[in-house]
């Protein structure tokens, strides 16, 4: 059995209302305020609010975000994932945008605040780097913002097609 982590995801950006089935089926494995299942509704009232989707789960097996980051990056969806440290493990923040070759990862506070170890420290040094460099690598986790979930699309587009259907077989008749 796999080590469990407290585990947050953050999800923003446009998403078309197509693919809100696909992400309503990810985000039930997911909970709301650490509590409920998260739903439909959850994913909906995030989007009319504008603030981003934010999933939680107490007891996420490592790596168990994997699936839902992949669905994001096919959908071109920002997404900041928070894993809190347990045990001998650090904790982890990771990020991804639509323009960036793949996820940034860094270790973190279980507030999900970045942190560099005094190796990590050290090797800037020797790259010849400064502290206001050390600052940028952190600040760049830190001050990353998932942008509030849009959900774009006809939300009605079966119902105007059936009523067009409807409409155009009263004309034939």
């Amino acid at each position: 059995m796999s080590d469990r982590f407290q585990t947050k995801i953050e999800i923003g950006g446009p998403l078309d209302r197509a693919h809100l089935d696909e992400l309503d089926d990810l985000a039930s494995e997911w909970e709301i305020d650490w509590s409920d299942r998260a739903t439909r509704e959850d994913t909906e009232q995030a989007s009319a609010t504008r603030t981003a989707l934010e999933l939680t789960d107490n007891e996420l097996s490592y790596g168990g975000h994997e699936t839902l980051a992949a669905f994001c990056k096919a959908n071109q969806l920002p997404y900041k994932v928070t894993i809190d440290g347990k045990y001998e493990y650090t904790g982890e923040v990771r990020v991804w945008a639509p323009g960036m070759a793949t996820e940034l990862l860094q270790t973190a506070t279980n507030d999900g605040n970045a942190v560099l170890a005094l190796s990590e420290l050290r090797q800037l040094e020797q790259d010849g780097k400064t502290l206001a460099d050390a600052i940028r690598v952190l600040a760049g986790f830190d001050e990353f913002t998932v942008p509030a979930l849009e959900l774009v699309g006809d939300q009605d587009m079966d119902d105007k097609s059936s009523a067009t259907s409807l409409c155009l077989s009263d004309r034939r008749s």
